[in-house]
């Protein structure tokens, strides 16, 4: 029998252009992401979605605590489950953050180390991504990351042809 999210609501839920983005970021971009990010450290991740980058992050960065967030609830009943298959130690319950806010429920936790944001501000509005700037600029320590990845436009120019052919949609 197939697990459907409406009939199991604990199940971990997929999308489509994740496991495609997982193999680009983790395998080809898996080498800038172990030098950009800290070692060790916490690290809050913008807009989990499924919990299937965290997840993958986690494991491949062990010596970061990772805190994932969305403010979608059955996003982060997925989270909470990816990361109870998972079992991974160094993941947090994922919260709910809404970046255009000024207060993110995460102060007591800063300054971070990292945060990350993957395929959010492209499809999100401008008033998201200024927010989520504003966030990295209060959260961050001084030589914290701000690690951003999805489709970019330089110059006027769509830069998708350059990106993996993976996380092509």
């Amino acid at each position: 029998m197939a697990l459907t999210w409406s009939r199991f609501a604990a199940a971990p839920a997929t999308r489509d252009s994740a496991p495609r983005q997982l193999r680009a970021i983790v395998g080809q971009f898996r080498e800038v992401l172990t030098r950009v990010l800290p070692k060790k450290g916490i690290a809050l991740e913008i807009g989990s979605g499924t919990g299937e980058h965290v997840i993958c992050f986690a494991t491949a960065l062990p010596g970061l605590v990772w805190l994932p967030s969305d403010p979608d609830s059955a996003s982060r009943a997925s989270i909470k489950a990816w990361s109870a298959t998972e079992g991974l130690a160094n993941v947090r319950a994922p919260i709910a953050i809404d970046v255009r806010e000024g207060v993110w429920g995460v102060e007591d936790d800063a300054p971070f180390d990292a945060m990350i944001s993957l395929n959010m501000v492209h499809i999100t509005p401008w008033e998201a991504a200024l927010g989520l700037l504003a966030g990295a600029g209060r959260l961050l320590r001084p030589d914290g990351i701000l690690f951003l990845y999805g489709p970019s436009c330089w110059a006027a120019h769509i830069r998708r042809r350059s990106m993996p052919p993976s996380t092509q949609t």
